[in-house]
């Protein structure tokens, strides 16, 4: 170890950031200027889940100060059991069905899928039954007494240098954005030693989320954490957050909008989904069976609620709390049990979750903003081009998704945006996915335009959604305008949809349970 220790520092991290965490905490042994570096890398993320020995590690951390004193952020992923209890039968039956689909898609694309494992025995089954059970009784107590809430107001104000906070489901996040090399290795790598939760690959892909309700788990784990950080004062930096329940905005209930301004005043990053429109869990939903009239129904009651809250400006004031924005992502997802296929999609059907004037002040300036991203809601063409312009000095990226303007034409916005960036010497990246809904203001024609998923590799995108970057991002006469009647989305219904605002907007004042 005699050469390891005359390394340059940097080398040396970069020697140990290509270890597993378990291999860089065992040099941590080594001796003390090994350690020092070793511990900088291994305690920087905390990551955890709701499970006794992850508090019970999260705690140890917390309590070694040479230890907590490299933590920056604290990464609770959702990491939970269904709600209801399964029978040893409903148990058995999941896993048969997991066996079932590996070896059909096996069988179907051998070249893409790793071999199955042999089927496990009925022994084996029940006793990773009793190892469910086990684990399902130890949530229901951290659940049901609070305990999440209790380990976070006690352990926070341990990390002097806590930054950053990441509450997020463990089997959606992108793990090439953080220091890991998917889900289930951080959470295997960080648990200290119970190997009994390691089911194996079948059991935990059918056991490793909250199969119920994964926004509420969500929601609960950020709430857990503000708490802390409310409780020891932290001043965050950064924020970023899986699929919420819309309820946050509720200020009746606990969430970001009830911490003190001196908190959020530093914070850099925000990253933030909510869902507007949660899933159907109903039998005709799973089948995909659903019928068009009553996905509808079921959405409207959901988007009555959510533009509801968006309306009480429990979002927009909270930004207002957070001058320093240099990374805003405000995402309103929609759920609702649908086939995943762009002619199923809710944009035409029904308004957009919220106003973009009830998400963010658009009269609002953030000098150091440098990217933003902006999903499911409806403005109209000066409100959106004015917000944008007031920050071209600083924006660098700009993504876009399901944008509808409820009284204007994208066929002039582009044009105008062109102009406004074309000369924008800090703009590396314009781009705009999912649906784009306008109306042409002479003919009353309603626009719609499909272009593409923004989870998608650029490559493989909408071939309209490429050809609307290249023309916002190239030279003058360099890209023919992209937008045509011709290429509208087909199965668009060209009608008004100031109906449907209406209807929605009288449901909304019906809505007694926000008021």
């Amino acid at each position: 170890m005699g050469a390891l220790d005359r390394l340059p520092v940097e080398m040396l991290c970069a020697i140990l950031d290509e270890l597993t965490l378990s291999d860089v905490r065992n040099l941590r042994l080594v001796n003390r200027a090994i350690g020092e570096v070793a511990s900088s890398i291994a305690f920087k993320d905390v990551w955890f889940i709701l499970r006794k020995n992850d508090f019970d590690m999260v705690r140890a951390i917390a309590n070694n100060p040479s230890c907590a004193a490299h933590t920056t952020r604290l990464a609770y992923l959702v990491h939970m059991f269904n709600h209801q209890r399964e029978t040893l039968a409903q148990f058995a039956q999941v896993i048969r069905q997991y066996e079932d689909v590996h070896a059909r898609r096996y069988k179907l694309r051998p070249d893409l899928f790793a071999t199955p494992k042999p089927k496990k025995t009925d022994a084996e089954i029940q006793d990773y039954y009793r190892r469910y059970v086990r684990l399902y009784e130890e949530q229901e107590e951290i659940l049901s007494n609070d305990h999440d809430f209790a380990l976070m107001e006690e352990v926070v104000s341990k990390f002097p240098n806590l930054r950053s906070i990441l509450v997020e489901d463990d089997s959606y996040f992108d793990s090439t954005e953080f220091r890991a090399a998917g889900p289930r290795f951080v959470v295997r790598s960080m648990v200290a030693s119970d190997d009994n939760f390691d089911f194996g690959d079948d059991l935990t892909d059918a056991y490793s989320g909250v199969q119920d309700d994964r926004a509420a788990a969500t929601t609960r784990n950020l709430r857990a954490v503000l708490k802390g950080v409310e409780k020891a004062g932290i001043q965050l930096q950064s924020i970023h957050t899986g699929a919420l329940q819309i309820e946050i905005l509720d200020k009746k209930q606990f969430g970001l909008h009830s911490m003190p301004p001196r908190l959020l005043e530093n914070l850099t990053t925000l990253n933030l989904m909510l869902l507007a429109v949660g899933e159907r869990t109903d039998v005709e939903a799973s089948s995909g069976m659903l019928e068009h009239a009553p996905m509808v129904a079921y959405a409207r009651s959901h988007l009555a609620r959510c533009r509801a809250l968006t309306r009480r400006a429990t979002l927009r004031q909270t930004l207002e709390k957070m001058p320093n924005l240099v990374d805003l992502s405000i995402e309103l997802l929609e759920m609702a049990g649908r086939p995943s296929k762009p002619s199923w999609q809710m944009p035409w059907d029904l308004p957009s979750p919220a106003f973009l004037k009830d998400v963010i002040l658009v009269d609002r300036f953030w000098p150091k903003l440098k990217r933003l991203v902006i999903k499911n809601v409806e403005t109209d063409h000066p409100e959106l081009l004015a917000f944008l312009v007031r920050h071209k000095a600083s924006l660098e990226t700009l993504k876009l998704d399901n944008i509808r303007l409820t009284s204007t034409s994208w066929r002039s916005l582009l044009p105008d945006m062109k102009a406004q960036f074309r000369h924008s010497r800090c703009i590396r990246e314009m781009v705009f996915m999912g649906f784009v809904l306008g109306v042409e203001q002479d003919t009353g024609l309603v626009e719609s335009w499909y272009l593409g998923n923004a989870d998608e590799a650029p490559k493989n995108r909408c071939p309209i959604g490429r050809a609307v970057i290249r023309y916002l991002m190239s030279d003058d006469g360099e890209e023919s305008f992209p937008l045509h009647i011709g290429n509208m989305f087909p199965d668009y219904p060209h009608r008004p949809f100031k109906e449907d605002i209406g209807d929605l907007d009288e449901d909304e004042d019906k809505d007694d349970d926000i008021e």
